[in-house]
């Protein structure tokens, strides 16, 4: 994973590995800027050649990434000895909540004097899940 300045260290170490534990969880793992001529994408699953890939758009907030790989490792079995090696933090994130129930997502807040973007295939298979995060993330992993 490539070191991001705009994260703190801690940041920067929970999404390392994520990522890590993606990849060893069958995920191949993309992570680039993704705006292009003014279009910008959050990032999503996808197949490519058969093989299951996260693509995450690395200048989105961290809280953003957080949830694009907690959304995809939801969806793949994950190692036991991934599992047993992952840091507090990181546990922390991909834990259910303690009530049992479903994790809710909430509206991220607008941005100041931002515009609501179209929805559009562009957007990926999310795109009714774009501006959503999860409530349970705990504080600690948030640097």
């Amino acid at each position: 994973m490539r070191y991001n300045k705009r994260l703190t260290k801690a940041q920067n170490q929970v999404l390392g590995e994520l990522e890590k534990l993606a990849t060893q969880s069958g995920l191949k793992v993309s992570l680039s800027k993704l705006s292009y001529a003014g279009l910008k994408l959050k990032g999503g699953e996808c197949r490519l050649r058969e093989e299951p890939w996260v693509v995450i758009d690395n200048f989105l907030p961290f809280e953003d990434q957080l949830y694009q790989f907690r959304q995809s490792l939801s969806r793949v079995t994950i190692p036991q000895a991934a599992l047993e090696k992952l840091s507090p933090q990181v546990r922390a994130v991909l834990a259910p909540p303690k009530d049992g129930t479903k994790a809710k997502a909430a509206p991220a807040p607008p941005k100041a004097g931002a515009q609501a973007a179209p929805k559009s295939v562009a957007d990926g298979p999310q795109a009714e899940e774009a501006g959503e995060f999860p409530e349970d993330v705990p504080q600690a992993a948030l640097g």
